[in-house]
C-alpha cells in the first residue's frame, strides 16, 4: 500500500508499530468528500448521471492501476469509494484484497459483501477470475449509483445467491436511460465472466466517455510497482515509550514522560 501511487487510489502515509500496546497505525490520506454514496441497499437517493459517470470513470482507472500490479480489490462497492476534497473518487478498504502470485488471477472462495458478488462467487469452491468478479462489482456499484439501489437483495443468503446467478438485474426504466448506457450494464452484469466487458472495453465504451475526455492510458513500464527488500524493511516506524522519570518534589510522584512525537 505504501508503493501504491495512484490518483484514484488512498495513499497510505505512514505505519506506525507501538508494540508495547500491541497496537499498529495506518496514517491514510485525508478524505474530506466522504462516502461516495451511504451503506443502504434499497433507499439511497440516486446520483444524478453525470456525477455516476464520473465517479464511475474513476473506479475504473483506480481498478486497472491494480489489476495491472496483481492486486485484487475484491470489496468495490459506494462505501469502499470516497472522494476527496476535490471529488475526485478513491478506492480505499484493502481489508480482503488478495496480492497475486504469478500469473493469471484465478481465485477461490468468497470474500466481501455478498450483494455485490459476481455470480461465479456464488458457487462454493468454485475458481473464478477475481478480476472479472471486480469488475462485476463495480458495475453492481454503478447500478446502485444509478437507482439507489442495489440489483440483486434477498432475505437469506442462499436466495441471495440463486438471484445473483439466475435472474436478470432489474430493469431501469427512467426516460433518460440512453441505449449506451444500457448497453454498458447489460455488458458489466454479464453472468458469464468470459463475456463480461473488461476495464480496457469499458475505458472507450460510449457512454463512460460521451462529452468526457478519453481516459487515459496506463503507463505500464511507469505504473509497475516493485516491492524490494529494502522496501520492507522501513515499512513501519517503531515507537516506544520513554522512561518513567520523576517530574518534582512537591507531590513525589513518578509520571511517564509520554511517546515522542510523530
Amino acid at each position: 500500500m505504501k508503493k501504491i501511487k495512484h490518483p484514484n487510489l488512498v495513499h497510505l502515509e505512514m505505519v506506525i508499530d507501538i508494540p508495547e500496546d500491541d497496537m499498529m497505525l495506518l496514517v491514510m490520506e485525508s478524505l474530506g468528500g466522504g462516502v461516495s454514496m451511504g451503506g443502504r441497499a434499497e433507499d439511497e437517493p440516486a446520483l444524478p448521471e453525470g456525477t455516476a459517470r464520473s465517479y464511475f470513470r474513476d473506479g475504473l482507472c483506480g481498478l486497472e492501476y491494480l489489476h495491472m500490479n496483481n492486486i485484487l480489490h475484491l470489496d468495490i462497492k459506494p462505501e469502499n469509494l470516497l472522494l476527496d476534497a476535490k471529488g475526485v473518487l478513491k478506492l480505499v478498504d484493502f481489508g480482503v484484497s488478495k496480492m497475486l502470485d504469478g500469473e493469471g488471477d484465478t481465485i477461490t472462495g468468497s470474500v466481501g459483501t455478498p450483494m455485490f458478488w459476481a455470480p461465479e462467487c456464488c458457487i462454493p469452491g468454485n475458481k473464478y477470475s477475481g478480476q472479472k468478479a471486480d469488475i462485476w462489482a463495480l458495475g453492481v456499484t454503478l447500478y446502485q449509483f444509478l437507482t439507489g439501489r442495489v440489483p440483486f437483495i434477498s432475505k437469506t443468503a442462499d436466495d441471495l445467491r440463486e438471484k445473483i446467478q439466475r435472474e436478470p438485474y432489474p430493469p431501469i426504466n427512467e426516460p433518460w436511460i440512453q441505449p449506451d448506457l444500457k448497453d454498458l450494464l447489460d455488458r458489466i452484469l454479464e453472468k458469464d465472466p468470459d463475456k463480461r466487458i473488461s476495464i480496457a472495453e469499458a475505458k472507450t465504451q460510449a457512454w463512460v466517455v460521451r462529452d468526457m475526455a478519453a481516459l487515459p492510458v496506463l503507463n505500464q513500464n511507469k505504473a509497475k510497482i516493485e516491492v524490494t527488500q529494502k522496501d520492507v524493511k522501513n515499512a513501519f516506524v517503531t515507537i516506544v515509550s520513554a522512561p518513567l522519570i520523576h517530574i518534582g518534589p512537591q507531590n513525589d510522584r513518578i509520571t511517564p514522560v509520554g511517546r515522542a512525537p510523530w
